[in-house]
């Protein structure tokens, strides 16, 4: 199976390197691999190009957030009808290296697949991060990762960290969705694909070490405002009644930051919730 590895960078080119060789050392044979920098300031681009002179590098120009910076890869990538996968991967993940075999093994197993996820491992001594994906609760509005195997039926998202797509299933639907900048986009296009008739799995023997929150740390105020934000465009989206999800988990967020003194936590939260409904 031809495949193609995207993996987005943005001022982070020692993370980048050390997933490229991760990459490199797969037991995949028929895998091209493009590197998107998503407008780094810290020499990546300089870097990368001395260490990998072969490698197919995409410069976006700016920093298009997680969507945008991959959607540069993928519209070439669909544009050249050449590979019938596409993986999808963070530039903190370490696959082992039969990770990416492993999630061919069960696309091909069902032509309605068209979306697979990775068993996502991290800590200092390893566990289960993401058992390929979780759940939404549009009562609360919150995602809720797998820790655990759980049949298909129970998966409503897989995690974008590792994501493999089938490329006739992009092209049918189209590219992720850049209004979101940051999170949620592997939710959506989750979604997306459910509504369409393809189905999501899980490939149990793919593993990726997976580090985390690498272009934001956790519950920072940008993180807080970035989730929130595409939360809130999520949910307008794929909700019927949006508007219970969107307040219950937004106004709680401003709520318990506010009561623990993190100020700037509370007005990034309402900034993403204000960006969030003022987006198209």
């Amino acid at each position: 199976m031809r495949v193609a590895v995207v993996i987005l960078n943005w001022n982070g080119w020692q993370a980048t390197a050390a997933c490229v060789d991760a990459v490199e050392g797969l037991d995949h044979a028929d895998v091209s691999l493009v590197v998107v920098d998503n407008g780094s300031t810290d020499g990546s681009v300089s870097f990368l190009r001395e260490r990998y002179p072969t490698l197919r590098l995409l410069e976006s120009g700016a920093n298009l957030g997680f969507a945008g910076g991959m959607n540069v890869a993928l519209r070439q990538l669909l544009e050249e009808s050449e590979p019938e996968y596409i993986w999808l991967l963070n530039n903190d993940a370490r696959p082992s290296p039969g990770a990416l075999t492993a999630l061919i093994d069960v696309a091909e197993h069902d032509p309605r697949v068209g979306a697979v996820g990775s068993v996502l491992l991290g800590g200092a001594l390893p566990s289960v991060w993401a058992w390929g994906g979780g759940t939404v609760s549009f009562r609360t509005g919150l995602p809720r990762h797998h820790r655990e195997p759980v049949t298909p039926d129970r998966i409503d998202y897989l995690v974008g960290a590792s994501l493999l797509l089938r490329a006739r299933a992009l092209r049918e639907l189209g590219l992720l969705d850049d209004r979101f900048f940051l999170y949620w986009e592997d939710t959506d296009i989750s979604y997306r694909l459910r509504d369409a008739g393809w189905k999501l799995a899980v490939a149990p023997d793919s593993l990726v070490l997976h580090e985390g929150n690498g272009s934001l740390a956790f519950q920072s105020p940008g993180w807080d405002r970035e989730f929130t934000a595409s939360s809130v465009i999520f949910f307008r989206q794929h909700a019927r009644f949006p508007w219970a999800p969107i307040l219950i988990s937004s106004t709680g967020r401003i709520l318990l930051r506010t009561a623990r003194g993190r100020w700037a936590n509370s007005a990034a939260t309402w900034q993403g919730l204000r960006r969030g409904l003022a987006a198209s």
